[in-house]
């Protein structure tokens, strides 16, 4: 978590389950971001397996997945 997230968390005041789900939101979103700036990059391999959101999401991101 960046410096910025960890001030939001502290104001948020989550903890335990509710924190960890926070966790793995923002890097799944983050991890989107990744997969968009490298499909208009044009780049040739796009890592769709580093969340389950990307995976979900490649079909309609318009390229399959590496397999």
């Amino acid at each position: 978590m960046d410096l910025a997230g960890s001030e939001r968390v502290s104001l948020t005041k989550a903890a335990g389950e509710r924190l960890k789900e926070g966790a793995n939101i923002n890097k799944s979103l983050s991890v989107l971001g990744n997969v968009i700036r490298q499909l208009s990059e044009g780049k040739e391999f796009i890592s769709y397996r580093d969340s389950k959101l990307t995976r979900l999401l490649s079909q309609a991101l318009g390229v399959m997945p590496n397999h």
